[in-house]
């Protein structure tokens, strides 16, 4: 029973009394094993050693600052050794993002894709909203993707989400960079830097040096660069070691000082650049301040109107392409309005009707191909002013006069659209992927079609689509609830843009099947509002529909779409998240296939209460 000393008060009295003697404040004697109060109560002697007293302020304060110490030099260290891997870069502090931005980059992380998804399926309200209240079904997105969630990481538990750290690339990454730019000519198809304006010998340390001439663009152009063709082209050997996340943080990080110049073309590249690389990721809101900003920069370059600088024209147009491809997909006002531009299309630019503009061909700087045809990004245009705009007349409770407006903007906008894919080579046809999963095509071509032929086909279903799904949710509004599908049909011309909306969704789903090859990482979030349009609006066709003859053909389409998501996963070979697995397709098979499930559902109680009213009309009779 003898005191502790180091349990002792800071004063030095040990504690030397029983828990008994201390209750009843009695003088313990001490004994062993039991004291004289404790053997005359019949009780145990029992001694808890008194609780250490808590340390004084100072000396808490002391500890406190030698462990802030330990954790700076530790963190000295760990930025020196990212540093001595490129010796002749000495960082500028302002060029460091903040530490809260280190994980937004991570494209192959679940968190990141289920935010990215839950994005992109809001786009497609209130189309789906709809298609799930009349299946008499609840989609708790938040429930969904919790459940997907835990099946991903019980099925692929080596899956980690990465943790992406500013990082200056290589001298000799950035100098091979430059040189595969001009050597590929991607600039015919990304004109947005110059290479003979570029340097790989790139200094931060010396931004913000008094007298010095190199401005934030000098450097975050390149370095922009070989973040945005170490991502679009990873599997080339000389992007092999590249970490494009980590440069990309870096640029982005330099931001701040790039907006101090607001009116020098490098920063409306390097701004450019950091969208490019930004809209890929999924990260739409973050692709669009983005955006906004190299908006800005171009109307005080007066590079709306300049028509005399062929690449200012050029950056200028790539610009439009982004801008009313994001504001058609999102139903947003977009950030360039076509009235106070120019909008004469470059001198080399290609738009005439030929195969090069669709299959995998050497690139010329000496032409102009952009991503996709811009004769389509004006068409994009015209779709969202004349049909989605605040001004346009989309409401059915307006007057005859602006629905007739309105069905008027419908065929004139369809007409040109139809104008624009009889250029189409006679080789790939549109309509052939309509039924019979496109077999007229054969597969050679399809293997040799470029990215920029994929995306001509996938943006002319996706703006067929956007034209008469305006009228087609006019039609459903009427229909009232939805519930019976009365009224669902006010025209011929209503019928026939219902019928137009399920043949593009269609299209789009069977060539992407067709050319999986095209489905990777890369991008995918790019042509995600066009897949998922295309699945809910099959989705929404057979639930309005159930008795159609299609329905079993858009079933078996939704399940080769699912199945081709999980073979894609299931294969290890499309991402970068420690396993090869990209769990946005995760995500797609599995939202795909609830949706087939909810459909089936509903096509079998149907049948059941069909059969029952049958029954019962016997047994009158």
């Amino acid at each position: 029973m003898d005191g502790d000393p180091g349990a002792g008060s800071q004063r030095g009295r040990a504690r030397t009394a029983c828990d008994l003697c201390r209750y009843r404040r009695v003088r313990c004697d001490g004994e062993k094993p039991a004291c004289e109060t404790c053997r005359l109560a019949r009780v145990e002697c029992v001694f808890t050693p008194r609780v250490r007293q808590r340390k004084d302020i100072r000396r808490e304060l002391a500890e406190t600052t030698a462990k802030v110490q330990q954790l700076q030099e530790a963190l000295r260290a760990e930025r020196a050794r990212y540093q001595s891997q490129t010796p002749w870069l000495i960082p500028s502090p302002t060029a460091w993002p903040g530490p809260g931005s280190t994980d937004g980059l991570d494209s192959y992380g679940f968190d990141a894709a289920k935010e990215a998804f839950r994005k992109h399926l809001s786009y497609c309200d209130p189309t789906f909203s709809s298609a799930i209240h009349r299946a008499g079904y609840i989609f708790n997105i938040d429930e969904f993707l919790d459940q997907v969630s835990y099946s991903f990481r019980a099925q692929y538990p080596a899956h980690q989400s990465r943790t992406v750290l500013p990082k200056w690339p290589p001298q000799e990454l950035v100098q091979r960079t430059i040189e595969y730019f001009s050597r590929t000519g991607l600039y015919s198809v990304f004109p947005v830097v110059q290479t003979e304006t570029l340097s790989s010998d790139i200094d931060p340390s010396i931004i913000c040096q008094p007298g010095n001439n190199m401005k934030a663009a000098d450097i975050a152009r390149p370095v922009a660069l070989t973040a945005l063709l170490g991502r679009i082209h990873r599997h080339e050997p000389e992007f092999a070691d590249a970490e494009p996340d980590a440069y990309i943080q870096t640029a982005l990080g330099l931001i701040p000082q790039l907006m101090m110049d607001s009116e020098n073309l490098r920063t409306l590249e390097s701004l450019v650049l950091l969208a490019l690389y930004i809209f890929p990721t999924g990260q739409a809101q973050l692709a669009e301040l983005l955006l906004s900003m190299s908006v800005r920069v171009l109307y005080n370059l007066r590079a709306n109107h300049q028509t005399n600088k062929q690449h200012t024209r050029a950056l200028f147009w790539l610009i439009y392409f982004i801008d009313k491809d994001l504001s058609l997909r999102q139903f947003q006002p977009p950030l360039i309005h076509d009235g106070d531009c120019t909008l004469s299309l470059p001198d080399t630019y290609v738009s005439e009707s030929s195969t090069h503009r669709f299959l995998s061909k050497p690139l010329s700087p000496n032409e102009l191909l952009f991503p996709s045809d811009l004769r389509l990004s004006l068409i994009k245009s015209k779709i969202y002013t004349l049909l989605y705009s605040k001004n346009a007349p989309t409401h059915p409770a307006q007057s005859s006069e602006a629905q007739a407006r309105k069905l008027q903007h419908i065929r004139e906008l369809d007409q040109e659209l139809s104008e624009f894919k009889a250029a189409f080579p006679v080789t790939l046809p549109l309509d052939s992927f309509l039924s019979g999963m496109g077999r007229d095509v054969p597969d050679i071509l399809l293997h040799d079609m470029s990215l920029r032929g994929y995306n001509i086909h996938l943006e002319y279903w996706f703006c067929l689509g956007r034209i008469h799904a305006s009228a087609a949710s006019t039609t459903a509004t009427r229909g009232g609830d939805g519930g019976s599908g009365s009224g669902a049909v006010q025209s011929p011309l209503l019928s026939s843009s219902m019928n137009l909306c399920h043949q593009a969704a269609r299209s789009t789903l069977l060539f992407m099947v067709r050319t999986r090859h095209f489905i990777m990482p890369g991008n995918f979030w790019i042509h995600a509002q066009s897949l998922l349009t295309s699945i809910i609006t099959l989705f929404w066709y057979m639930i309005a529909a159930n008795s159609a003859e299609t329905f079993e053909e858009d079933l078996n389409i939704l399940e080769s779409i699912a199945d081709t998501f999980k073979e894609i996963v299931e294969s290890g070979k499309c991402g970068d998240g420690g396993d090869g697995r990209f769990p946005p397709f995760y995500i797609t098979e599995k939202f795909v296939r609830w949706l087939i499930g909810t459909v089936r559902n509903r096509h079998n109680m149907s049948e059941l209460h069909e059969g029952s009213l049958t029954t019962d009309i016997k047994d009158t009779d």
